[in-house]
């Protein structure tokens, strides 16, 4: 995912004392993070057009700052999972479109959401 912000984690939260804001030390700012996840999806069929899932998804999250795989040894890996929901809107007998929401999250990265859609077909 790439965000025009840049991102930044660190091994404690960013606090606030009275007049002045203190972040800890051993801080990494990424620009990108990618994700390399796998897992389950449980539907829900009806005689409906539209059939309903339940998603969870789990495994690593890399945060690096630049988007180049040859970069990928520089940055932080993470375990990480996605919960999320999403719904099948059949159009026609062998065609319809999907609609996914997932949250992603990181045990010290902070949490993101995904809102993806897509076409399928049924053979």
């Amino acid at each position: 995912m790439h965000s025009d912000s840049r991102l930044v984690t660190c091994d404690l939260a960013p606090f606030d004392l009275p007049g002045q804001t203190v972040i800890p030390k051993n801080c990494v700012s990424a620009e990108f993070q990618h994700e390399f996840m796998g897992g389950f999806r449980i539907s829900m069929p009806n005689p409906t057009r539209i059939t309903p899932h339940l998603d969870l998804a789990a495994g690593a999250i890399k945060q690096t700052s630049t988007s180049s795989p040859a970069s990928f040894s520089d940055g932080r890996t993470e375990f990480g999972f996605a919960p999320g929901i999403g719904a099948d809107i059949k159009v026609m007998r062998h065609f319809g479109v999907g609609i996914d929401a997932n949250f992603v999250k990181a045990n010290h990265m902070t949490g993101f959401y995904h809102v993806m859609g897509g076409l399928y077909f049924l053979f």
